[in-house]
């Protein structure tokens, strides 16, 4: 038996759909390593096109079809990894968290309990293709793996692109005949058909009104351990929830915007009279969301205003109706809410105002490559 270089190998993407390229990093990991580890990014997200048109558990299954022995003999441990938008160093630790967990496990099964965790050689895989390899310099006490580039140019922007439209494309050039007939599998299913149709509202947004930028405005309302938030109605996001919120219009402020689109959306300003001014004396801090690819159909701005209502606030005969583009609105305990259900970067947002009580860090340095 070969001895390898390293002990474990590190290898973060979120493959969706998995791709010959992906294939070549895992393939050349595991001749360098005697075990990999393959973390499945954006694994808290909802289905989009953009971010995840696939699931964990899709993803899952098709690294399963490619490397079922490998995954059965415990060489190759696939495991979810959760995006921290805005929190890249939250994200860095989690990172370790979760390879610590799976090498601890590892470790206890074999029976080698007493491993000095520091004494394990730990490599990380991938090539700098692009500006979504950013990852690969985060993790300094890993080694680096270097894969040839063969693929170099190969994305699975690209197989999306070709793949979710009504005459789908798919090519043996980007994937394997495995990952070829489970796409075609795929194609059958509500899943498929949802992304399509999400894919092209966000087409047609961008035909009628341009990439932007533009500016956009949310209320954030909380109230005790709760959130209000609408159920959205439209095809980019249909069925996720948000905070009221919408377009600036001509000749308002953005905290006139935020009013307007929340009464627009809720009718709680109209229901309610005098719940405007109980806002205005809960307001709790604003924060501006530029980032140019939060939104995939342009660059939209929200400029977010945080009302925190007093503790005894009568939230039980607050008034409602959903309007607009919401299907519903709703109080909701925020321990039942999170990114799978959020539109766009939301629950984010809500953290940034309403931070969590989790320690990701508690674990995350325990583990390091040796020297």
């Amino acid at each position: 038996m070969t001895t390898k270089l390293l002990d474990f190998a590190v290898f973060i993407g979120r493959m969706r759909p998995v791709h010959l390229a992906h294939m070549k990093i895992i393939e050349e990991a595991l001749e360098k390593a005697d075990k990999l580890v393959i973390l499945v990014g954006s694994a808290n997200r909802p289905r989009s096109f953009v971010v995840s048109a696939f699931e964990y558990a899709e993803v899952l299954a098709m690294l399963t079809l490619l490397y079922k022995h490998h995954i059965a003999s415990g060489r190759l441990v696939v495991m979810p990894l959760d995006d921290f938008v805005y929190d890249h160093d939250g994200w860095q630790l989690n990172t370790k968290r979760v390879v610590n967990a799976v090498v601890r496990r590892t470790l206890a099964l074999e029976g080698r309990r007493d491993v000095d965790l520091h004494s394990l050689k730990v490599g990380l895989a991938g090539f700098g293709k692009d500006a979504s390899s950013y990852y690969l310099n985060m993790f300094p006490e890993w080694e680096s793996i270097q894969v040839g580039k063969q693929f170099a140019l190969l994305s699975a922007t690209a197989v999306r692109d070709a793949y979710f439209q009504r005459i789908p494309q798919l090519s043996d050039f980007a994937l394997d005949p495995r990952i070829i007939e489970y796409l075609r599998d795929f194609m059958h299913t509500d899943e498929f058909a949802y992304v399509v149709r999400e894919r092209e509202a966000i087409e047609k947004n961008i035909r009628e009104y341009g990439r932007g930028p533009f500016s956009a405005s949310d209320a954030v309302i909380t109230w005790r351990d709760h959130v209000l938030l609408v159920n959205r109605d439209g095809r980019v996001g249909y069925g996720l929830d948000a905070f009221p919120g919408g377009m600036l219009e001509c000749g308002e402020t953005t905290l006139q915007c935020a009013f307007r689109e929340l009464n627009e959306e809720t009718r709680v300003l109209d229901l309610n009279p005098g719940f405007q001014q109980t806002l205005m004396n809960s307001m709790a801090g604003y924060r501006l969301f530029d980032a140019p690819d939060r939104d995939p159909r342009g660059h939209y701005m929200s400029h977010a205003y945080h009302f925190a209502l007093p503790d005894d606030f009568d939230a039980a005969s607050l008034r409602m109706e959903p309007r607009s583009d919401a299907r519903a609105v709703r109080l909701v305990p925020i321990s039942e809410w999170g990114h799978k259900k959020a539109f766009l970067e939301h629950f984010a947002i809500l953290r940034k105002f309403v931070p969590a009580n989790d320690d990701v860090a508690a674990t995350a340095g325990e583990f390091k490559a040796a020297a």
